[in-house]
């Protein structure tokens, strides 16, 4: 059963991989020629994060898991200094208003994805010594990396990396009392940040009515709602999209799955949804049938981090929330949320076949 379930989390992988670079190549080809003058750049540098993430896989599926104990606050650590890194002019990227990536040599990182594996680790490690769940470590270890990344700022991941926390929280049999506060707290951040930034005040107002400005700030969301509603319940055809022509902002990346509807339809999208939501349930049985802390929270803990991944970038274009910036797991281009989601793939195949 261990092995049977390590084989479909792994099938499952290679699926989406497969479609995400299919629809990268795709979608990208006129952006990618005329802006670098090569169809197949950003299939090609997918590719190369591709293999990248699948070394990352092995690697993490069977390392020992005392040595990852040893090294897992260094990984916590890092991942607060990239994000402090990331905010320094001349280190940090800015694009779109946002201070999210440094570029190494061509490659560009985002710390903010790593924040969430490192989370993940460090904290599913911790919260296996019932002496140590507690709300105290609980904030320790959450509010720099929750802090850091709305200042770049980047709120869906900040979401992520609060359900994360929140998933490993429970599930470990940590007081559930004394989390309401925080809860309350997270909440009313939430609402402050919406109120005390104008941009974000602007992304409401496109949610609630996408057309009050359909050249200016609404002007994504508009895009999004005629992709999708173009491409109907059976959709134009594969490669027959017209919103990917330079219509369609971040085409490859926030937006993608608007555009596999556009050519694949609702039907389509379906199948996506039920291939990601196939994901979650796996990695929850895997929680379920555990006794060994550790695989329960590190397996319900990822199968909580792709689910809120997913749900928040279909709400986007479903225009049920604002834009956020959220890739949609193993399908959107770029490289360090692919790296990050295959090394906890790793992990779980990692505890599901070691540890009882």
């Amino acid at each position: 059963m261990q092995n049977n379930l390590s084989k479909k989390i792994v099938y499952l992988t290679v699926i989406l991989l497969v479609a995400g670079l299919f629809f990268i190549s795709d979608i990208s080809l006129l952006e990618a020629k005329s802006t670098v003058g090569d169809p197949y750049y950003f299939l090609k540098k997918q590719l190369v994060w591709v293999a990248i993430s699948i070394v990352a896989l092995i690697f993490f599926a069977k390392i020992r898991l005392d040595r990852l104990k040893n090294l897992s606050f260094l990984f916590y650590f890092g991942s607060i200094i990239l994000l402090v890194l990331v905010l320094i002019p001349g280190i940090g990227t800015q694009i779109w208003g946002a201070r999210r990536w440094i570029n190494l040599n061509g490659f560009t990182i985002q710390p903010s994805e790593f924040a969430k594996i490192s989370l993940l680790i460090y904290m599913a490690f911790l919260f296996t010594d019932e002496k140590k769940r507690d709300i105290k470590n609980f904030i320790t270890i959450t509010l720099p990396l929750f802090l850091l990344i709305v200042i770049e700022p980047d709120f869906g991941t900040a979401a992520i990396i609060i359900a994360i926390a929140f998933s490993i929280y429970f599930i470990s049999g940590a007081p559930i009392k004394k989390l309401l506060p925080t809860s309350l707290a997270t909440i009313l951040v939430g609402i402050l940040f919406i109120v005390i930034f104008p941009y974000r005040r602007k992304r409401v107002m496109a949610l609630l009515d996408p057309f009050y400005d359909p050249l200016g700030d609404s002007y994504h969301v508009y895009q999004i709602v005629l992709t999708l509603a173009s491409g109907g319940m059976l959709g134009r055809g594969i490669g027959e999209s017209r919103q990917k022509y330079q219509y369609l902002p971040q085409v490859t990346t926030d937006s993608i799955m608007a555009v596999i509807g556009e050519e694949l339809g609702f039907l389509g999208l379906m199948v996506f949804i039920g291939l990601l939501m196939l994901f979650v349930v796996i990695t929850f049985k895997i929680a379920k049938d555990k006794t060994d802390p550790l695989a329960k929270l590190i397996s319900a803990g990822m199968g909580v981090w792709i689910g809120a991944q997913g749900l928040l970038n279909l709400s986007s274009i479903a225009i049920l929330l604002p834009l956020t910036g959220i890739p949609f797991p193993f399908i959107s281009y770029g490289g360090s949320s692919l790296l990050a989601l295959m090394i906890g793939i790793g992990l779980v195949v990692n505890v599901n076949n070691n540890l009882k």
